[in-house]
């Protein structure tokens, strides 16, 4: 009988430390996270001098439950697509130091001004935002 309840008991433990082992370890933690950088480069919007600035809207999550502060650092790349592989021609990068309250998400708006020529109406552009 003592036998059984060790057997029994060691499946158990074992059983749940499979169980506890199935966490998802890739999931972020609670912290302040930028990410949806969507570049913003088309006539007729009043936010910039199209074709030459680009426009680049980074969405920024605190998941924490208190007020984070931290650099938002965003990068605008402009992109050669004629080969099988995008590779870049030039690159921008802007950082600001911003503070979010709590459990919050919202946009930030970054302005590239003058990176692109007058015939930059067709460029292949990339953005990235992280924090640092």
């Amino acid at each position: 009988m003592i036998r059984r309840r060790r057997i029994v008991r060691s499946v158990g433990l074992a059983f749940c430390g499979v169980l506890a082992g199935c966490s998802d370890d890739d999931e972020p933690g609670p912290g302040l996270y930028a990410s949806n950088a969507q570049v913003i480069h088309r006539r007729g919007d009043d936010r910039l001098d199209y074709p030459e600035d680009v426009l680049v809207r980074v969405t920024v999550e605190n998941t924490t439950p208190d007020r984070q502060e931290a650099t938002l650092r965003t990068t605008l790349e402009h992109l050669d697509e004629s080969g099988e592989t995008p590779a870049v021609v030039d690159s921008w990068t802007d950082e600001r130091d911003i503070s979010i309250s709590r459990g919050t998400s919202r946009p930030y708006f970054v302005l590239f001004e003058a990176v692109l020529g007058t015939d930059g109406a067709d460029a292949a552009l990339r953005a990235r935002a992280t924090m640092v």
